[in-house]
Formats: structure tokens, sequence, C-alpha cells
């Protein structure tokens, strides 16, 4: 039993596969073994999994005499090496012979050992669960709904939720919501034909996963189908799929909503221009940046713990005739917030030195991030 395959397209899809192998935890499956499973068509199927995650990717063969479906094991560090130091743009030969699988390219050949049962699928006794929600997605749309929310995520064995990105359908809008407990952003965009309400926690790890995937891809729009344990993405070559978890997410609705007396309309770029010039003299590993509004400039200032001080100015509108409001905020969340807002200008609302700060693009109401404020 023999098949053929191109070095080069096997070993970009095995090079993608890496950080899903990799990092693998299952005792069950400690050798990292990948799937092989030889159709009786023009291509195969490899297969892999950690804890959370499985991808099923087709492989176009140049040659397959199996008659009949056929599966092995074999450990996914020892093919990626032959095919790595393999010549570019060569053939392989892949045989069955008893326990080995023998590869063959050139004038060099490798017996490698068939393991028996070491692959195992953590969507084995899922297979049967029917779609909850089934539908079409523009990838470009799914990639900047993560970029505008994944940031806020951390790991944190205190606060499991922040762990996790909250993923919700709530009739015809999509929702991505992040938290650290003291930021929060939150996005969504419009679908068609939905008639379904979910909410599900989809882990941190699997997020970026889920990223890789899509800048992988070709495919300009992607089939998506949701199960109450997990949710599959499918192309034309490629299936990934991802466990997901029941909603303990904490009620953000009401601090999104919460009402803010002030508006501050400022320009972002130069904002952040701003930002990047007075924190080069922060030695803190929690600098706090002060924005002093008046009526018509926002001063910006950090002081450092050797009391040097670093001053910036720009010019702002906000409804109240303020004379020198000073509220207090952590640096590195504002640029995050400020680099992934696509337009010139933002609205920055706010009640108080205490109370949480909603951070808007003025063009994208879509887009919505609160800050909470640092005691000065």
């Amino acid at each position: 039993m023999k098949f053929i395959i191109e070095r080069d397209l096997l070993l970009k899809n095995l090079k993608y596969i890496n950080s899903i192998v990799s990092s693998n935890n299952n005792l069950l499956n400690d050798i990292n073994s990948i799937s092989i499973i030889i159709t009786n068509k023009n291509y195969i199927i490899l297969k892999c999994n950690n804890n959370e995650i499985e991808i099923n990717i087709n492989i176009k063969l140049l040659n397959n005499n199996f008659k009949n479906k056929y599966k092995i094991n074999i450990s996914y560090k020892k093919i990626y090496n032959i095919c790595k130091n393999i010549d570019k743009k060569s053939k392989i030969t892949f045989l069955i012979k008893k326990n080995y699988l023998l590869i063959n390219n050139k004038n060099t050949m490798f017996y490698i050992l068939i393991y028996k049962n070491i692959y195992k699928s953590i969507f084995k006794n899922n297979n049967n669960i029917n779609n909850i929600i089934s539908l079409s997605i523009n990838k470009n749309s799914l990639i900047n709904i993560i970029n505008k929310t994944y940031f806020s995520t951390i790991n944190s064995d205190i606060k499991n939720y922040i762990n996790y990105m909250l993923f919700e359908i709530i009739k015809n809008k999509i929702f991505f919501t992040s938290t650290d407990g003291y930021r929060l952003s939150n996005y969504n965009f419009e679908i068609i034909n939905n008639n379904y309400n979910i909410s599900l926690l989809i882990p941190k790890k699997t997020i970026n996963e889920i990223n890789k995937f899509l800048l992988y891809i070709n495919d300009d729009i992607i089939n998506i189908c949701i199960c109450n344990k997990y949710i599959y993405i499918k192309t034309d070559y490629i299936i990934f799929k991802f466990l997901v978890y029941k909603n303990l997410f904490p009620n953000y609705i009401n601090i999104i909503n919460e009402k803010r007396e002030f508006i501050l309309d400022i320009n972002k770029d130069k904002l952040l221009e701003s930002i990047y010039k007075i924190i080069s003299i922060s030695d803190d590993k929690n600098p706090i940046l002060r924005l002093i509004i008046n009526k018509k400039n926002t001063i910006l200032k950090l002081i450092n713990s050797k009391n040097e001080v670093s001053i910036g100015l720009i010019k702002s509108y906000i409804n109240y005739d303020f004379n020198n409001y000073e509220i207090g905020i952590n640096p590195v969340y504002l640029i995050n917030i400020l680099e992934r807002i696509d337009n010139k200008f933002i609205k920055i609302y706010f009640s108080n030195k205490y109370s949480s700060i909603k951070i808007e693009d003025i063009k994208d109401i879509n887009n919505i991030n609160i800050i909470m404020p640092i005691k000065i």
C-alpha cells in the first residue's frame, strides 16, 4: 500500500499544527502522535489535537493505490523532522509494511513505527450532538473582532472567567467580550437569518489558535457550526474543532450602559503619540498616566519614582467647563485600546475620578472599551 505526496505541501501543514501538537498535555497522548487517514481518493487526512482543539486537514496526493480507508498513528516530531530535512520541491513516497511506515525520498529511506490506539479524539463522544446554530461569516470580520477584544484577557488562577472570552449570539448579532477585572473590551457585528440566542466561553489559548487558523486559510467566507459542547469551523480542506464551556462570565451590560455625564472628544492618533512620549521616562512596573482635562485641552502628565516629570498637551473638547479635572489611567491599557481603533477621533465618557471610563470609536459604535481609573 503506497501513496505519494509533495514534500512542501506536507511540511507546510505540519508546521501549522505544531503549536497544537506541542501543547498536548494528555497523558493518553504523551508521545505527541498525529493520525493520518489514507482515503481511497486523492487525499489524506492529517489529524491532531490537544486537550481542547482538534484539527483535520485534507492534503492532496500525487498518487494513491489504497482501495479502502486506512488509519495510522505516528510520531509528529519524527515525520516533521524528516520532511524538514528532505529536499525542497521533492516528492515523498510512503509505504505501509506491517507495523512500520516507510518513508522514501531519492536515496534515503526511513522506517517509522506505527503506534496502536495512541491517538484519542476529544470529540469522540460528541459526534452525535446536533448543531444548535450553523452560519457563514466573513473571515476578516472575525479576525477583526478577535483583534479588538482578545487583548483584555489574562491568565488567572483566582478569577477563572478572565481566562476566557465570552462568545454570544443574540438575535442578529455576534458579541465577543473579554475582561481582566480592570478593563473590558466588547465588540459586535451583525449576521442575518438567525433565530437563536447562545452564550458560551472560549478559552484564551483557543482564541489565539483560532486567530492563527483564520490567518492560515485562504477562504473569504467560513462556515461555523455551534453545538452545546463544541464549535467547529469548516473550509474546503480543514475542519477546526474546539471545546466551549458554560457561561460563568459576570454581567457586563450594566457597566457598559452606566450613565456617564462627561464626554471628551479627542484625536486618537495625537493622544497615542503623546502617551508614547510621556511614558518614556517611566521606571515603574505599573505607571500612572494623569489626564488633566479643561475646556479646550487635555494635559498628559507622568511622574516617575525619582520625581522626574513628563508633560504633554493635546487640543480636545469636553461638554463641561472643567478647570484641570484630573483622572489617573494605566497607560498600557490605554495604548492597547487606542492601537486597535481604526478611526482618527474617539470619545471618552466618564462621571468622576472613581467610576469606570468608556472609550468609543466615533465611527464604530460597535467597538466599546471600559477602563477602571487609578486612584491618584
